[in-house]
């Protein structure tokens, strides 16, 4: 089971937690001669929860150990022998080859997570470590692999992204708004209700503070709420917000501190409830001036039907004053036409029984018109004797109030018919009760007759389906779901008539509400967004065109920028060799011909080679520029600072003989080509330490400033400077601030940095004064995580 060439370092850490190591050997594993070694070897295999699973190059197994026996369901005299293959997926076999390559040139797979397969066809998530097993002149001839089953892990980081993805669900559909925001009150996360309540997309809403949603009176309460909020106490405020186009409405808020110190607040719109509510105390008002203006009336009679009591509204009534009422009988009172109607009701109540009637009579002080009085006689006592109370409430308001309630419902019946929106009411067992005139049209329906059926019936006439495709079953239709007691808000249905060519896209809003007597309903309301699901469709085609175009006009843009590089490195090329033969020939001339030739001459023969050497200083320049744009950037993690001090060890001889301080700060890590990036560093410092040269002392900084989420570096120095007006030449291929005879160089070290640095999907800029010294900074494209 155990090959004798295994590394026993290979099986550090990994038994399991709650395994009983094998014995340790009385003297360490050095110390022990072959055969104690292997018995030691062979315990840790068979005690380990870890499969160790040894192989050769070809992919045969070897040894197979207990674990391996338990976690692939192959028993080791199954396995030994077979192609390792036989536990992996086909999806995967490529793995194998790659692993094999590696290992037959000694390196070792480490950690390397996958998917395995069962001996029963099931998958396993696995961790596998490979070493490469060697023989005695450490030729490589096999491999020994350690597996852990990682899918208790797996199942777990699976979990935590679907709690992840169900709180964002909760967040992002709640009906109520939710807004998140630092301590500052800026805001950094909100849901789609509050931006549909205060107009905004999310975008434009994350960023801004509390002062710019709430109205201008409340201003001066937010720092007091946030006092309470951090206080740990519970806050809950009524709050007036200000939406996009600057209308304001009245909100509730529940806001608590939460563990990251950010604040969440959950916002409620009661501008319906407001409404309610004046509706309320307008209708509380018109009920008190009833009241106030009701005539009452309260009288008490005996058995001889005599009036033992009037009060002021009675008397009023009668408009008779209480002395000529109260010791008469009710017959010598009222006119006989009453009278002989109330002794037979007061008849009955001396008897014990509640009577009950309404009273019709003409008023006196309004011309005649009837009044109406709801007529009460309840038994009673009155000093042990029997009396009847009677309580005449004056109900012709009321009666009055009620018909102007009709005309107000048919006013509101006449609006309901005349939207647009479509509006249906179904009873709670899902009989269809009530369609406006717009619900009837949108549904293709010529009589209300047509819709009022069970719930049920309109799956023989329509088909619901999400906008997808999806075909809803009829409890996923809107009206099933606010029925089954939930809330539906801007539901996007299609939905198409059987055996007819009709189809269109509703929008549905609905929920169970309760009309004026407590009956509860469902509630629909229905908007055809058909045509505006038409055009957002077009609008979706010309984007998808217009980023077409985009990508084909970059492709020839890209394509021009190459054949403008190659035509560049062809020109630098061809114009080496004259540039040699006539630095060659010039030489020759001088150096043969030096005695016969004037001065004058001599000396024009010198500018001739040193203007061919500054051409060809120039021309090898241009043709580096040229190559980086042919370059292959090679990425890595690398040292920034080893690349500086490696370049400020090439650049010391330039500083021999002079009075220069660099000072190098901390430098970050970064991903990028360390070919490429010490050719930045390289132009950055020469020209530092060539542009101070009559500085004394002189000085370079390199360093890196952080902040927002990037990594700044910057090599600044106290040297020559230059007008910031002539900045937009900085980076541009021979394009130079200082004459050469002040300061010598080619004027393409810049553009080389300029090139390097937006390779690696970074900025560089400088800023600089004139005599007073510069900086140039650069960022570079952090790494993607993967």
């Amino acid at each position: 089971m155990v090959d004798e060439h295994m590394n026993p370092s290979a099986f550090d850490g990994m038994r399991g937690k709650n395994e009983v190591a094998p014995p340790a050997p009385a003297s360490s594993p050095s110390h022990l001669d072959a055969g104690d070694l292997a018995k030691w070897l062979r315990a840790i295999v068979e005690h380990s929860d870890d499969a160790i699973i040894s192989k050769t190059l070809e992919g045969i197994v070897t040894s197979w150990n207990p674990a391996a026996e338990k976690m692939f369901g192959y028993k080791t005299g199954e396995i030994i022998g077979r192609s390792i293959l036989a536990i992996i997926p086909p999806d995967r076999r490529n793995e194998e080859e790659m692993i094999l390559a590696r290992l037959r040139d000694g390196n070792r797979v480490e950690h390397f997570e996958t998917v395995r397969m069962r001996k029963d066809g099931t998958k396993v998530d696995v961790s596998v470590t490979i070493s490469p097993v060697k023989d005695d002149a450490g030729k490589v001839i096999g491999a020994s692999k350690i597996v852990r089953d990682i899918t208790s892990r797996k199942e777990a980081e699976e979990a935590q992204r679907m709690s992840d993805a169900r709180y964002r669900s909760l967040f992002e559909y709640a009906p109520d708004g939710i807004l998140i925001c630092d301590p500052a009150t800026r805001y950094i996360d909100a849901n789609s209700s509050i931006c549909k309540m205060l107009g905004y997309k999310r975008e434009e809403l994350i960023g801004l503070y509390a002062t710019d949603i709430v109205g201008m009176e409340e201003a001066g309460n937010i720092e007091p709420a946030l006092d309470v909020i951090k206080s740990k106490t519970d806050y809950h405020r009524e709050w007036q917000f200000r939406r996009k186009d600057g209308s304001v409405f009245p909100a509730d808020v529940i806001a608590a501190e939460m563990p990251d110190g950010n604040i969440m607040g959950m916002v409620r719109d009661i501008t319906e409830r407001k409404q309610a509510a004046e509706s309320l105390r307008e209708i509380d008002e018109r009920l008190k001036t009833v009241t106030d203006t009701a005539q009452v009336g309260l009288v008490m009679v005996d058995g001889e039907h005599r009036y033992r009591y009037a009060n002021r509204a009675y008397t009023t009534m009668l408009n008779i004053p209480t002395e000529d009422i109260v010791g008469r009988k009710v017959a010598d009172v009222l006119p006989p036409v009453y009278a002989t109607q109330i002794r037979p009701r007061l008849d009955r109540a001396f008897k014990g029984e509640r009577v009950e009637y309404e009273l019709t009579v003409p008023s006196a002080v309004e011309g005649g018109k009837p009044r109406h009085y709801a007529v009460t006689y309840l038994p009673g006592m009155d000093r042990s004797k029997r009396v009847v109370i009677v309580m005449i409430v004056d109900v012709t308001e009321t009666r009055r109030a009620a018909e102007a309630l009709r005309e107000s419902e048919e006013r509101l019946q006449t609006v309901t018919e005349n939207l647009s929106e479509g509006l249906i009411i179904s009873d709670i067992n899902g009989k269809l009760i009530h369609w406006n005139r717009a619900g009837l049209a949108i549904h293709g329906f010529s009589s209300l007759e047509e819709g009022m059926r069970m719930l049920p019936e309109f799956a023989d006439t329509f088909e619901l389906a999400t906008l997808d495709g999806k075909i809803l079953s009829l409890d996923q239709w809107p009206l099933a779901l606010v029925l089954a007691g939930g809330r539906v808000r801007d539901m996007e249905v299609r939905i198409r008539r059987h055996g007819m060519d009709w189809e269109r896209i509703f929008n549905y809003s609905g929920e169970i509400v309760h009309d004026a007597s407590g009956k509860a309903v469902a509630f629909l309301a229905i908007n055809d967004i058909t045509l505006r699901k038409q055009a957002e469709e077009k609008v979706r085609n010309l984007n998808a065109e217009l980023e077409q175009h985009v990508a084909e006009r970059t492709a020839q843009l890209e394509a021009a920028n190459k054949e403008l590089e190659a035509f560049s490195y062809s020109v630098s090329h061809d114009l080496r060799a004259p540039l040699r033969a006539m630095n060659g020939f010039a030489g020759m001339v001088m150096d043969e011909f030096a005695s016969q030739l004037p001065a004058e001459a001599a000396r024009y023969l010198g500018r001739i080679r040193h203007g061919a050497m500054k051409m060809g200083e120039l021309i090898d320049d241009l043709l580096g520029f040229s190559r980086l744009g042919r370059q292959p950037v090679k990425r890595e993690e690398m040292s920034m600072a080893a690349a500086v001090r490696n370049v400020l060890h090439d650049l010391a001889p330039e500083c021999e003989g002079r009075a220069i301080e660099i000072k190098t700060g901390t430098l970050p890590d970064c991903w990028g080509d360390p070919s490429l990036l010490k050719q930045v560093w390289l132009n950055l410092l020469s020209n530092a330490i060539k542009y101070t040269r009559g500085r004394d002392p002189a000085t370079v900084e390199i360093g890196c400033e952080t902040g927002h989420g990037e990594n700044v570096y910057f090599v600044r120095d106290n040297g020559a400077g230059f007008d910031m007006k002539h900045v937009h030449k900085l980076f541009g291929v021979f394009q130079r601030l200082h004459l050469a005879d002040e300061f010598e160089g080619t004027g393409v070290g810049l553009a080389i940095v300029q090139r390097v640095v937006h390779r690696h999907g970074g900025r560089v800029w400088a800023e600089a004064e004139k005599d007073r010294g510069a900086i140039f900074r650069f960022t570079l494209e952090e790494r993607k995580s993967i």
